[in-house]
């Protein structure tokens, strides 16, 4: 085999070397975050509270919710927490709350604009869910977040 052949040849992705491995291209993509309140647990104002803690830098892309009972007239807000703040004491996520008095079973989602600027979370800052009106009803909530680690770089 002569020096051109060498060229041609189809080299192996071992990490280590000075090619891209496959953890490194892992990590680029985003993660998901999910919160069932199962059975009548959404209804109970009780049951939101913080849910999260930030392990590393991070930035959330989009907030999901559905039900399949709706609500008699409740939302529902996502804060970020910092220091030592209480939730109902943070700072919104969300630039409108969600309706959980919308159509039962319909995916509601927040993405882009629909996010406000301080979206983006350090290590130890906290998420914490909000509701207000009258949850009377609410039945099978489930949240779901999706999330991207900061300063991964982007391969796409």
């Amino acid at each position: 085999m002569d020096a051109s052949d060498q060229k041609n040849t189809i080299k192996p992705l071992i990490a280590g070397t000075g090619y891209t491995s496959a953890d490194r291209i892992l990590r680029k993509d985003g993660f998901y975050l999910s919160f069932p309140f199962l059975g009548v647990a959404g209804s109970v104002a009780a049951n939101y509270d913080q849910v999260w803690t930030c392990r590393h830098p991070m930035e959330i892309m989009r907030v999901s919710a559905v039900w399949s009972v709706a609500s008699s007239s409740g939302t529902l807000q996502l804060e970020k927490l910092t220091g030592t703040q209480a939730p109902g004491a943070g700072v919104a996520l969300l630039a409108t709350t969600i309706s959980t008095a919308g159509a039962a079973n319909t995916v509601v989602t927040r993405e882009s604009q629909a996010l406000t600027a301080s979206r983006q979370l350090k290590e130890g800052e906290r998420l914490a869910f909000i509701d207000a009106g009258t949850l009377t009803s609410l039945a099978g909530l489930h949240i779901t977040l999706y999330c991207k680690f900061l300063g991964r770089g982007d391969y796409r």
